[in-house]
């Protein structure tokens, strides 16, 4: 488990801050079987699930699946960090907004949190979404957003 968002100012960037880039990075979050994305200037993230058949029966009880096990325990760090999967407005409630998949099946899955900046600008917006795209691997869109 890597990044940990406690030591950095969500709301108002320092100067000191801004000068470093800081305000342009993306965090890394990876367990066992998942792996977030997360861009905290603007709250947008993605998390990439693994593969279906990769998955076995959990031995220890704790979910169903290991992947169930490893899924509870991202969104649990993810809940500490503020971030948390984004509810698709089309599907019934809770259900996570699918955005693509990765080319070797990987379904990504959108993700928002606290942002940096207050009110990012469509331009940064779309900028730091296509960096998130890339970083995850995404490659193609669900067949819902394809018209």
């Amino acid at each position: 488990m890597a990044a940990n968002l406690g030591s950095l100012p969500i709301r108002g960037v320092s100067g000191d801050l801004q000068d470093k880039g800081l305000e342009r990075m993306t965090i890394k979050i990876e367990h066992a079987a998942h792996v977030a994305h997360y861009k905290p200037m603007t709250g947008q993230g993605l998390l990439v699930l693994p593969r279906p058949e990769g998955d076995v029966p959990c031995p220890v009880g704790v979910a169903d699946t290991l992947h169930g096990a490893d899924w509870n325990a991202m969104v649990r760090h993810l809940a500490t960090l503020g971030i948390e999967p984004q509810e698709d407005d089309e599907c019934p409630y809770g259900t996570p907004q699918r955005v693509g998949v990765t080319l070797d099946g990987r379904t990504v899955l959108a993700l928002y949190g606290p942002s940096i900046t207050t009110e990012p600008t469509a331009e940064e917006l779309t900028e730091e979404y296509a960096e998130l795209l890339d970083l995850a691997g995404v490659r193609c869109e669900p067949p819902h957003l394809n018209g």
